[in-house]
């Protein structure tokens, strides 16, 4: 075998096991979040991270068809993989994509026990039972559909690559904007219902200060009525986050918001309260779109038939 054919062949079966992997992971977040959660870094159904992880088993591991050998070995490669990865996006991209920091025997939230056993597992079963079958269906592709489809297949690959790394050029900093949007949105707020309160406590201080009979109940209505304002400016400043929010979800580029809705337990490293505040927008958003489109839809669907009806009647 040469090396370009072991080199496409490779590729090929990374790709097969990521697409298994993005199908599997988008079952289980989808399961745990109650919507559709298309999961994975890239905009295409694959998650590389599970194809390497496949190869790293088959070729490190591949000599031996001993089961315990297989599921501890795999075990440690695979968390080992886990955790580089983790690492190295967060320093790429100043985000953690996963965070295992609820789970037990976590090692800094970027990998876990009961993950490391399902990687063993996984390990096991890939090098003794999946791989073989893999081996042979990738066999059965003649030579020139073999190197084409290993070349159509890599070239979309770094072409969504490029793009996914273009679109997420910046996150960290829009959300330092987002951060200080916020800020400045919420200070002036504040400032603005500041006068109103001090105007309503002073005025609440004579009142108490007028009355000779019933202090008591006095104190009570004028603490009644600074503890209602106390409340409409906290709703005023919460009203004030949630517009700038808002607005700036409808400024991510695509890429990034597909980040967000597909993570859900996306952290930004500097920036997590922007981050979290946003991300119930963007998810907002696209029901919003979808609702949208499926109502445009229905609409033209209805006029299509009006028409239809119309002519039917003019024959």
């Amino acid at each position: 075998m040469t090396a370009l054919l072991w080199l496409e062949k490779t590729f090929l079966y990374i790709m097969i096991y990521a697409f298994a992997g993005w199908v599997y992971e988008t079952i289980i977040c989808s399961l745990e979040a109650r919507r559709l959660v298309e999961r994975g870094f890239f905009n295409g159904p694959y998650c590389p991270i599970y194809g390497f992880g496949a190869m790293l088993d088959v070729y490190a591991l591949g000599w031996t068809d001993n089961v315990f050998l297989l599921f501890f070995l795999g075990m440690a490669l695979d968390t080992i993989l886990e955790y580089a990865t983790s690492y190295v996006m967060e320093v790429l991209f100043h985000a953690r994509w996963w965070d295992y920091s609820t789970y037990r025997f976590n090692i800094n939230g970027r990998v876990c026990l009961l993950g490391a056993v399902v990687f063993g597992a996984f390990s096991t079963v890939v090098v003794l039972v999946i791989h073989p079958a893999v081996e042979g269906l990738v066999a059965l592709l003649p030579m020139p559909a073999l190197h084409s489809v290993a070349a159509v297949l890599f070239a979309l690959f770094v072409v969504d690559a490029v793009i996914t790394v273009r679109g997420l050029a910046g996150f960290d900093e829009k959300l330092r904007e987002l951060t200080s949007e916020v800020e400045a949105a919420v200070t002036k707020r504040a400032h603005e219902v500041g006068v109103v309160l001090s105007e309503a406590v002073e005025k609440a201080a004579e009142k108490v200060g007028e009355r000779t009979h019933g202090i008591g109940g006095a104190l009570s209505e004028a603490a009644g009525k600074v503890g209602g304002i106390e409340k409409s400016v906290a709703e005023a400043i919460h009203e004030a986050a949630a517009s700038v929010f808002e607005r700036f979800s409808k400024r991510l580029n695509s890429t990034q918001s597909r980040m967000i809705r597909s993570f859900p337990h996306l952290r930004s490293v500097s920036y997590e309260n922007a981050l979290s505040g946003l991300r119930r927008y963007v998810v907002k958003n696209k029901k919003t779109g979808a609702e949208s489109a499926e109502s445009a839809e229905h609409t033209e669907n209805t006029e299509n038939n009006d028409i239809a009806d119309a002519d039917e009647k003019g024959k």
